[in-house]
């Protein structure tokens, strides 16, 4: 048994880390990451059990404690237990302690070292073991120390004398008491003044701070109570986003905020600021790079200390439900604002984001629910109804984002919230966050920009790190790699995509992130399987085996010889899957280029029914894709091959949330012979609204037609659970594609869509401007179908529609157009 080190620091004000079930959720990683084998068995009840179960409490507190049972010693550095939400400090030592009762010390030691400041309860609670007091008397030296350094700064810029220097290091030194927070608020403050009469003021025996909460006086006055109007306005109304943001700020982002309008959505330039966070808000806030970054840009932006929030709450001087109003009204009107809507072209993307306008993409998916949920809370549930902006705002998003709230638009927002998954991925996955903003990420990352646009882009979006994850829960969505090999990686540790080829495995569930962590797992636990002789001959089984081993580790020699011995390039796995199969799986693109040009079979289909090129979509390797599209015959390609980057975009998979499951075609690979108008027929009958608006974003809306409306209205595909009802997504579908303006409707899609009881889309289809002329009898035809209680809205749009014809003379048999709605 080996031993693990283990270290977490709480933050007040940031959900992962300011709660028990944070701190259990990073230890439970550390642990898992420093074990060198993890056990078959810990794995396989991980899996056995739904992400609901695994996010409670007592699962996670289990899991962690036989977690720390594998490990000889672990030593654990819990520190900001004074940062913790309320409660969660006393939740958080209580099960360590009684850890104390569990673990057997013979086999599993544990070490504690918990840090924090003295608030009653912790010292209580450890009251019984050894501690380490970092009193006044400790800290006076390093301040005093601290003061002279910046008394060099002072006099380098007010040229003032030693005697001068001297009585500010006193002043300062005493009156913090042993507290840094203080000599730092003081000391920066004094160097902010502008000119030397101001520093001598504020040295006064009136004037100087004699404490924390002074010296955030001091600051205030200077920065928002005496400075000009326009600075005062800028500085509050930041100051509230600073403080009411559920994470660190970049520069860059407080910049979009300032400069992006969404109720146009468009991006004014001339809005930015153009002093430093310093010059604004003085020694309120702090200022650090991230990441060796040292752009003004990338400066993180935070609140000197918890202590200084709470003076401007208190003081009133900062409104925090105001302010967190503003922020999810900006949130919801910019993410429901034209540039996120769905299908659109990636020329328009790229325009948006040429301005700028995505730079608080990131901020706005991850955090607007938080927002919403802080809203909520602080609104009276007798006040809140249809005409608060906040509320309409909010219900706007939801139906943008095809959620079904029209029931609720006098509802307050706790109802609202109700139909919102309050699990980060859960929430993603419904609202369909991750298609919406990966187009968006892609035109990111594929911009070239001249020299005078770069500028503006480096200025809002940043200039490293822009191949950011896809998953919108995941930090990396916001932090972003350098590399698109580096984000490539981290993407297989959430798609896992290198799976076990033992059946009976339980990695052939759960899978690898990387080929070599494959290989590292066969050859500790099937090593010994698969060199089973067998007596008296090797058997079919047993060659099989070390041919899919050769397979697994890429050894082309060995596959080679292995052919030439008479190995059938066409043996099934356990699994009854080929080689051809696990490769593609596997993101191999060399032994698939391999295997094809030694007469691999391109057209078979693994056991689940996918396709050659389905599976190497699945694995992300987009060598391996274009390897199987390329060795095509040429008449069987498509003629420009935009529909393959769509497919890919599209049918990004994701295991662990299955209700992503994208559309399978039975034969990807003869796509191309179906037609473009085949393949959007072939996504409409199969319910899949994240795959038509890829498709129609990437261009092929130009060949929409009747024909995939009817589909989607006569399908009998279901949806997966958790994605809405599969009649709320087909109108989505429908009005995609007549967002395109391509298919010209007959009476038959809409006769469809009124025999199947579904007012929106029958509205839609009977309003579209495209609609082919219908006579007289068939409207009444629909009036006929139309049951009166479940489509009264469509009844009366048809009745109006024939009181239109008869009080028109016209002619027997002649027709009418039903033209733009407005008009009708």
């Amino acid at each position: 048994m080996s031993n693990s080190v283990l270290y977490f620091y709480f933050k007040h004000g940031t959900s992962d880390k300011s709660r028990h079930n944070s701190f259990l959720r990073a230890v439970l990683a550390q642990l898992l990451d420093q074990s060198t084998m993890v056990s078959q068995r810990f794995v396989e009840d991980i899996g056995s059990q739904s992400e609901v179960t695994l996010r409670s409490t007592g699962n996670l507190q289990s899991l962690v404690q036989r977690a720390l049972e594998d490990y000889c010693l672990s030593t654990l550095v819990l520190d900001g237990l004074d940062e913790c939400n309320v409660g969660e400090s006393q939740k958080t030592i209580a099960w360590l302690l009684s850890l104390f009762k569990f673990l057997d010390p013979a086999c599993s030691r544990l070490r504690i070292l918990f840090a924090g400041q003295r608030d009653g309860t912790v010292d209580e609670m450890l009251s019984t073991f050894p501690a380490i007091s970092l009193e006044t008397s400790d800290h006076c030296a390093d301040i005093r120390e601290y003061c002279e350094t910046f008394c060099g700064l002072i006099q380098e810029k007010f040229h003032i004398t030693s005697a001068f220097e001297k009585q500010i290091v006193e002043l300062v030194t005493n009156g913090a008491k042993g507290m840094f927070l203080y000599a730092r608020v003081v000391m920066e403050n004094l160097l902010d003044q502008t000119r030397l009469t101001g520093l001598k003021r504020e040295i006064q025996p009136n004037v100087f701070p004699a404490g924390i909460n002074f010296a955030y006086e001091r600051v205030v006055q200077r920065v928002l109570l005496t400075a000009p109007q326009p600075k005062r306005d800028e500085a509050a109304q930041l100051l509230g986003f600073i403080i009411t943001a559920r994470r660190d700020l970049r520069w860059r982002e407080i910049q979009s905020f300032c400069c992006i309008k969404p109720a146009t959505a468009s991006v004014d330039y001339d809005d930015r600021l153009f002093v430093d966070s310093k010059q604004l808000f003085g020694s309120l806030v702090d200022t650090h790079h991230n990441d060796g970054c040292h752009g003004a840009s990338e400066s993180v932006i935070r609140m000197v200390h918890e202590t200084a929030k709470r003076y401007l709450v208190e003081r009133g001087l900062i409104n925090e439900s105001l302010a967190n109003c503003r922020i999810l009204n900006f949130c919801t009107e910019y993410l429901a604002s034209t540039p996120f809507s769905m299908c659109l072209k990636p020329s328009v993307i790229a325009h948006h984001a040429r301005s700028g306008y995505y730079g608080l993409q990131d901020y706005a998916i991850q955090y607007w629910y938080d927002h919403a949920c802080l809203y909520s809370k602080s609104t009276d549930r007798e006040g809140a109804c249809a005409k608060d902006p906040t509320l309409s705002l909010l219900a706007n998003f939801l139906k943008e984002y095809a959620l079904d709230v029209a029931t609720l638009d006098t509802s307050p927002t706790e109802d609202l919230l109700e139909f919102i998954a309050s699990d980060d991925r859960d929430r993603a996955s419904h609202l369909n966050l991750e298609q919406r903003t990966f187009s968006i990420c892609v035109e990111i990352e594929s911009l070239k920009l001249e020299d005078t646009k770069r500028e503006v882009f480096n200025f809002l979006y940043g200039p490293t790190n822009v191949f950011k994850c896809h998953k919108p829960w995941c930090p990396r969505f916001f932090q972003g790699y350098k590399t698109s090999r580096n984000r490539a990686e981290h993407m297989n540790a959430h798609d896992r995509p290198f799976v076990c080829h033992f059946n009976d495995c339980f990695a052939a569930d759960i899978g690898f992130p990387s080929g070599a962590s494959l290989n590292s797992h066969t050859s500790d636990h099937h090593k010994q399987i698969e060199s089973t002789p067998q007596f008296p001959k090797e058997s079919t089984s047993s060659k099989s085996e070390g041919w899919f081993q050769a397979i697994a580790s890429g050894n082309l020699e060995a596959l080679e010889a292995m052919l030439h011995a008479g190995q059938h390039i066409e043996a099934l796995d356990t699994a009854r899957d080929n080689a051809l199969h696990r490769a593609a799986r596997n993101g191999q693109d060399v032994v698939c280029k391999f295997l094809l040009e030694h007469g691999a079979n391109r057209y078979t289909l693994s056991r689940l029914g996918q396709s050659i090129s389905e599976l190497a979509v699945r694995s992300g390797s987009v060598k391996t894709l274009d390897v199987l599209i390329h060795r095509r015959p040429v008449a069987a390609r498509l003629h420009d091959e935009t529909v393959f980057p769509a497919l890919r975009l599209a049918m990004t998979p994701s295991k662990r949330e299955p209700s992503e499951r994208p559309l399978r075609f039975t034969h990807l690979d003869q796509a191309a012979e179906v037609g473009y108008e085949g393949i959007l027929n072939d996504v409409c009958r199969a319910n899949n609204s994240e795959m038509l608006a890829s498709l129609i974003q990437q261009g092929l809306g130009d060949f929409a037609s009747d024909e995939a409306i009817w589909q989607t209205i006569v399908t009998n595909k279901k949806l997966d659970s958790g994605k809405g009802s599969a009649w709320e997504t087909r109108e989505v579908m429908v009005n995609m594609l007549l967002s395109t303006g391509k298919p010209v409707v007959s009476a038959k899609s809409i006769l469809g869509a009124i025999k199947r009881v579904h007012c929106g889309i029958s509205k839609a289809l009977l309003l579209y401007p495209e609609t082919q002329s219908l006579q007289p009898a068939q409207l009444r035809a629909f009036r006929e179908a139309a049951p009166a209680k479940s489509l009264t809205e469509v009844v009366r749009l048809v009745d109006r529609l024939l009181g239109n014809l008869e009080t028109q003379t016209v002619e027997a048999g002649s027709s009418v157009t039903l033209g733009n709605g407005r008009d009708l």
